[in-house]
């Protein structure tokens, strides 16, 4: 043990050499740190202050919660927090003493979570062998070195297998690419309100989590469901993370990561209305507790860091920057009377996203194309997929992704929840376009994808036609009715809806209403065919016939269900 003036940084499930220790170096690389036996004993090293803090693993993407962390981070509620968290890559490989081959192997020796992660490759290659638990990868690895058995495998990590003087049998050999482990960094203590917090915060933000625990006290039907609802329907708040523990009593802890700041209104909003639920709906059986707000260290990291937007200072613009930077990208930004200039922009951004004018569209993408790289993402953001997409297609030597969205909402909407985005995929569609679907997708949006031309079909009936209709009706109404005080006493529900739908269209800009009316190839066809059926059915209401627009609506009333 360390004497009074040497101070331990870290404690860690050992022995050296294990993904913990690999962890721990990686990423806080201590001077000191402590190898213990025991999850049990990396957290009683914390308490009793004989380290600075420990380092634990909290959950791994092939098998989930590390069940011990989390019974611990119960038991010791209130005396100790999350303080941060890492995530390292687990590349298990199998090894033996050199000049053995997997045909040679009568036993394999590893952690259970090994064995676990890897039951594909030995239910493939070593079905006949005794597989042997031990308390960690890097422990099977010392005790075979010691007893030099030459027909044993161990699974660890290739750097501890080298490093012990075995040769290497096979490499990455977990049932899927990609495993890696989330590790936690605990700290004596209960929670600061503002930990991990580098810069105010006003709404919630995907860089964070919120661990937090619900003790129920003793079973109540209906319990987690209530919980749920209170905080996703009540409060909006993303859950990223649930897991349920048994107790001796009885029950059921639940384990759960809320997306946000524990400072942040929104959580903590949340947090205060499940104090209530767990003060006044339980009867005080409930208890939550508070285990840490930190950063978020996600398994699948996002393909791109950072958004560079074209137009960034106009009211989509806007909305987008809250968008990003809620979900933790750096955002930057050009317009025409200020900002990065538009190469500099392309420079440092991962993703350029144009929130234009239609008009102007073309040209900006004009600009913008001799700046790409292969790793670009570019995203377009205009109500006519011919108006800009063709121009970003035909770019000569193109490897850079394109996507078309088209946002079917004003800026004023307070989520995405159940907000209609129009995809247009092309062929340079891959893993970053993909990416911001999902994160479209993550906040809420509903996604359908239509192609060029099927988008600006619907899009002339729904915008083109519909905007013209409406400013036709607001010439008629406004010639015909002297003022609109005179329409009040003759409203009902449904022309008060229309009304507010045609103010809605007058108040564009008229940007908008010439960009609409000029620039969809497929607007012509609708409009002629609309005046078609309005001037024969005038004609016809002219002759005192209404047969026609009795058959039409009635057809109509089984299209419009």
């Amino acid at each position: 043990m360390a004497g009074p003036s040497e101070t331990i940084d870290a404690a860690y499930l050992g022995p050296r050499g294990s993904y913990s220790e690999l962890a721990l170096t990686k990423f806080l690389h201590p001077q000191r740190s402590l190898p213990c036996n025991s999850f049990t004993e990396v957290f009683q090293a914390v308490l009793e202050e004989r380290v600075t803090c420990g380092f634990v693993p909290l959950e791994n993407i092939l098998q989930g919660p590390i069940t011990e962390t989390l019974d611990l981070l119960f038991e010791h509620h209130g005396k100790l927090h999350i303080e941060t968290c890492y995530t390292l890559d687990i590349v298990h490989c199998l090894g033996a003493a050199p000049g053995t081959a997997i045909a040679d192997l009568r036993s394999v020796h590893s952690h259970e979570q090994g064995f676990r992660q890897c039951s594909r490759f030995l239910a493939a290659h070593l079905a006949q062998a005794e597989q042997v638990v031990t308390r960690s990868t890097a422990q099977a690895a010392e005790s075979l070195r010691q007893k030099d058995i030459k027909d044993a495998g161990v699974i660890a990590a290739e750097q501890t297998l080298t490093e012990l003087g075995f040769s290497i049998l096979a490499r990455d050999i977990a049932d899927q690419p990609g495993n890696r482990t989330r590790f936690a960094v605990i700290r004596k203590g209960p929670a600061p309100a503002d930990s991990a917090r580098p810069r105010p915060i006003t709404g919630a933000s995907s860089e964070f989590v919120t661990y937090i625990i619900i003790d129920p006290g003793r079973d109540r039907q209906g319990l987690l469901f209530e919980l749920l609802e209170l905080i996703s329907v009540r409060h909006g708040v993303n859950l990223k993370f649930i897991h349920s523990r048994p107790d001796p009593r009885g029950i059921y802890v639940f384990h759960l990561n809320l997306e946000g700041h524990v400072s942040e209104p929104r959580i903590t909003a949340c947090l205060d209305a499940l104090r209530e639920y767990c003060r006044s709906t339980t009867g005080e059986t409930a208890e939550l507790i508070i285990c840490g707000s930190y950063r978020q260290q996600r398994f699948h990291e996002l393909p791109f860091n950072t958004v560079g937007i074209v137009g960034g200072d106009g009211a989509m613009g806007k909305w987008f920057r809250t968008l990003f930077e809620h979900a933790g990208l750096e955002v930057l930004v050009t317009e025409k009377e200020g900002g990065l200039p538009l190469s500099e922009l392309a420079e440092r951004s991962d993703v350029v996203l144009l929130s234009v004018p239609m008009s102007s569209a073309v040209a900006v993408a004009e600009e913008l194309i001799p700046h790409l790289r292969a790793e670009h993402l570019v995203v377009e953001n205009c109500s006519i997929k011919s108006c800009v997409l063709p121009t970003l297609l035909s770019a000569s030597d193109r490897k850079f992704e394109i996507l078309g969205v088209h946002t079917l909402f004003a800026d004023d909407i307070p989520s995405l929840r159940d907000e209609n985005i129009i995809i247009t995929r092309t062929d340079s569609h891959g893993p970053k376009a993909q990416a911001f679907e999902d994160l479209l997708y993550k906040h809420g949006a509903r996604l359908t994808a239509f192609t060029i031309e099927e988008h600006d079909r619907l899009s002339a009936c729904f915008q083109s036609l519909l905007q013209c209709i409406m400013l036709a009706l607001a010439e008629t109404i406004r010639t015909s009715i002297p003022s609109e005080e005179l329409l009040e006493p003759f409203s009902t529900p449904n022309s008060r809806a229309l009304l507010g739908v045609l103010k809605r269209v007058v108040n564009q800009s008229e940007n908008l209403i010439v960009d609409l009316q000029s620039l969809n190839d497929q607007y012509p066809r609708v409009r002629h065919r609309f005046l078609e059926v309005l001037f024969r059915t005038v004609a016809q209401l002219d002759q005192g016939d209404l047969s026609e627009l009795i058959a039409s609506a009635n057809a109509s009333k089984a299209y419009f269900r």
